[in-house]
């Protein structure tokens, strides 16, 4: 399965989907000075980017949960498998997608993104003339979440 969304990316010699979206992100979003590795990621679209292993997985669950609904409609159990178990969390009696397993970030890339905020809070307090609100100027890092 792989493989096949590294073909519909552009990407028909390779098998690993992470393999390929870190290529197509060095080609689109590769920073010029290595002392700012983050520059030219802001106001990027990685949309075109395909799904890492992670969330393709979950999509596959899913893809593969409402398919076997759909065959087993004329049934009187339509359910064959869980849906915690198949892409989807169980959230106040309500289902919600699960985008993926396992870390959002890569560490190093949060150890960046922390440096990035304190510089930006920094310039923000020595800036007293700022005229943007204060709930707007605070910033929350990923770590955080």
């Amino acid at each position: 399965m792989e493989a096949f969304v590294c073909s519909m990316y552009g990407k028909p010699n390779l098998t690993s989907v992470n393999t390929a979206r870190h290529m197509l992100f060095d080609q689109h979003f590769a920073p010029k000075q290595k002392s700012q590795p983050l520059h030219k990621i802001k106001g990027t679209d990685p949309s075109n980017l395909p799904p890492c292993k992670s969330v393709l997985l979950e999509k596959l669950k899913r893809a593969n949960l409402v398919a076997s609904m759909w065959k087993n409609a004329i049934t009187p159990e339509s359910y064959k498998w869980a849906p915690e178990e198949n892409g989807w969390l169980l959230e106040n009696g309500r289902y919600v997608i699960n985008w993926f397993e396992g870390q959002q970030v890569p560490e190093d890339v949060c150890l960046h993104i922390d440096d990035n905020v304190g510089t930006d809070m920094a310039n923000e307090e020595e800036d007293e003339t700022s005229t943007v609100p204060p709930l707007m100027s605070q910033t929350v890092t990923l770590t955080n979440l």
